[in-house]
């Protein structure tokens, strides 16, 4: 079975960076996959309906995840597991143990070919600054033009905009949780805002993204205030 959708590199918009240490003036950062990413891969490759996953608890404070595909009539399994996670614990440990069994059937392992990557400064969160330059580090692995074993990032580099990309587009805001960007997602989906012919149009998180740039975690953040708001109304 060729598995080429499901093994292809990874893209800068399918990762998700997130500091993993911090000390001596420098902070690493690692790349995760997203779990956007391992649903939309797997759909791609088997289709919405050949693949599906399970979960169940492990050991005290963990979860583990088993994708399964069907193989000629045969239902194959992969599993992997994780623990409960520091922030939305319960929510965390079962996306950490689907993207760790996405990995058993080869999804993301080019990620560990990524140089180690520091940033100047130590940071509990990733600055804004260094977003685009981390862009770039992703496109330069995924197209084989990074060859290094260690990258350090000041923040102030000015990264060439990537090939594919329009020169003069200006970049996406960056969305963050209780931000003023973030409360207006929240108001145009449940409020709506009047279009030219005055009628109130609804927006969507999908719609969001064709004017921001939003992360999993905010995503996560944005549809659990509407549901609350939801609610309450």
């Amino acid at each position: 079975m060729k598995l080429d959708k499901l093994t292809a590199k990874i893209k800068p918009h399918e990762i998700q960076w997130r500091v993993q240490s911090k000390g001596n003036g420098k902070t690493t950062v690692v790349p995760y996959l997203t779990n956007r990413c391992v649903m939309e891969r797997f759909d791609e490759q088997f289709g919405a309906t050949e693949w599906q996953n399970v979960f169940c608890e492990w050991r005290s404070k963990g979860v583990k995840c088993g994708i399964s595909v069907n193989v000629d009539g045969n239902w194959v399994t992969k599993y992997d597991g994780a623990d409960e996670t520091n922030i939305e614990a319960t929510k965390g440990g079962f996306s950490d143990s689907m993207k760790r069994a996405a990995v058993q059937w080869g999804l993301g392992r080019d990620l560990y070919d990524y140089p180690m990557i520091q940033l100047e400064g130590e940071h509990k969160y990733i600055p804004r600054q260094f977003e685009q330059e981390l862009s770039g580090i992703s496109e330069q692995v995924s197209s084989g033009k990074l060859n290094k074993s260690y990258v350090l990032l000041n923040g102030n580099s000015k990264q060439s905009t990537p090939s594919n990309s329009e020169p003069n587009k200006p970049q996406k805001v960056v969305v963050k949780d209780g931000s003023k960007e973030f409360m207006a997602i929240v108001d145009w989906i449940i409020n709506g805002k009047a279009n030219a012919k005055g009628e109130i149009v609804h927006g969507t998180i999908e719609k969001a993204k064709q004017h921001y740039s939003i992360s999993e975690a905010v995503e996560n953040s944005l549809k659990e205030k509407i549901q609350a708001l939801k609610e309450i109304a």
